[in-house]
């Protein structure tokens, strides 16, 4: 009589069981995805942000804040140029060699046209502290 190789059949049944709760796996709560427009401008020279690369070279920037809509709330990624700059036909002036940087809309009308609150917003989020990160007043807390 010969035993049967089960070597091959072990595999498959983990397999079969591992699928189902794979696939049943819950969504992410991201809902809604809002791109804001936080700011733009010219920087005067390109080797400022890559050294040895088109050194003198002027070039556009853009300055996007996302708005994500989550189970958990509103999440604000950035805030972009101060809003007072949105006053100012030459936006904040290039010192320095530093790019010069203006607002189109403010961050404050841009949320009442979703009609969103402030004080909806329950985070956010910031990948450094610059003029273009740190500098709305949306938010006194």
């Amino acid at each position: 009589m010969k035993s049967a190789d089960f070597s091959l059949l072990a595999p498959l049944l983990l397999a079969a069981a591992i699928t189902p709760a794979l696939a049943q796996q819950p969504n992410s709560g991201v809902d809604r995805l809002y791109v804001l427009e936080c700011g733009h401008g010219t920087a005067p020279d390109q080797g400022r942000f890559s050294p040895g690369y088109n050194d003198g070279k002027p070039f556009d920037l853009v300055d996007n804040c996302y708005l994500i809509h989550h189970a958990r709330g509103y999440l604000l990624w950035g805030t972009g140029v101060a809003d007072k700059f949105f006053q100012r036909p030459d936006g904040l002036s290039s010192l320095g060699g530093r790019p010069n940087r203006m607002r189109s809309n403010t961050l404050a009308s841009q949320l009442e046209q979703l009609d969103i609150k402030p004080s909806d917003i329950r985070f956010i989020g910031l990948t450094n502290i610059s003029i273009t990160s740190v500098t709305s007043k949306c938010f006194p807390k």
